[in-house]
């Protein structure tokens, strides 16, 4: 399990520390590091891990975005971290299942 904190995410752009807002210590971890939409940084994280599937888990919320981009080894997806509720913490906003037991590629980022 890799935090948003850990040395071998690899931040683009600016990012915030989430730290300062008073329900980090609702995650896990009790880190958050977060971009604003509309950023034009276009602000990525990139990391590698060996295994045969990825969850992203992270803070649902109605003011989060729907239109966020998962690249795995240059394949794209759409993933969403909005909900109708004020703040779902830990929650999995993302899966992917089925990959070749290999080292895989990953980049995040918002879709603008």
């Amino acid at each position: 399990r890799y935090d948003d904190s850990d040395p071998n995410l690899i931040y683009n752009g600016t990012w915030l520390d989430g730290t300062v807002y008073s329900t980090v210590s609702k995650l896990w971890n009790k880190t958050a590091t977060m971009c604003w939409g509309g950023s034009t940084t276009s602000p990525t994280i990139t990391f590698k891990f060996y295994g045969t599937k990825l969850r992203l888990i992270s803070e649902s919320a109605y003011n989060r975005r729907e239109d966020n981009i998962v690249i795995i080894d240059g394949i794209s997806e759409t993933f969403s971290n909005y909900s109708s509720a004020a703040g779902i913490y830990q929650s999995m906003i993302y899966e992917k299942t089925g990959l070749d037991l290999a080292v895989h590629t990953v980049t995040i980022k918002p879709s603008s």
